[in-house]
């Protein structure tokens, strides 16, 4: 009996819907051509389970299986990288407070108007292009809410 496996990469935020009717997590891995599962550990969302080998079995039915990396990016923990994304907000924080009065507060906001549309617009042009899969917004929300949950 065929079934849909979806697997997503919480690194890459990239997905592979899979239709099959293999059973083990080391076939399914065979299978995943446009995602790395290297060096990836594996979870289903359905039940909650891991997949920590090739003889796995995947639960009866569609699937998703999120893929979280084994290690943090740089060694830094999410609690260090959370303490330097509150530094930049303090940091912006500053700049405002400590305005020079060759620059003005309408100027800095045009400045960070420009940065933000910049930006903006070439994340429009990477979803229009097809870089960037909307689908995959659901997917990562459902994944971060998996790894709180899971305490990874």
């Amino acid at each position: 009996m065929s079934r849909k496996v979806t697997i997503f990469s919480t690194q890459t935020n990239e997905s592979q819907v899979i239709t099959t009717d293999v059973n083990t997590w080391g076939e399914i891995k065979d299978l995943a051509t446009s995602v790395n599962t290297s060096g990836m550990k594996a979870v289903v969302r359905e039940n909650r389970t891991t997949l920590e080998s090739d003889g796995a079995q995947l639960p009866q039915g569609d699937a998703t299986v999120f893929l979280y990396p084994t290690k943090v990016k740089s060694g830094v923990s999410k609690s260090t990288r959370a303490k330097a994304s509150a530094k930049g907000t303090e940091g912006a924080k500053e700049v405002m407070q400590n305005l020079t009065p060759d620059v003005s507060v309408r100027d800095l906001l045009y400045s960070l108007k420009e940065k933000f549309d910049d930006a903006f617009n070439g994340v429009i042009q990477d979803i229009d292009e097809g870089r960037i899969s909307v689908n995959t917004d659901a997917l990562a929300a459902q994944a971060r809410e998996l790894e709180e949950e899971l305490g990874m």
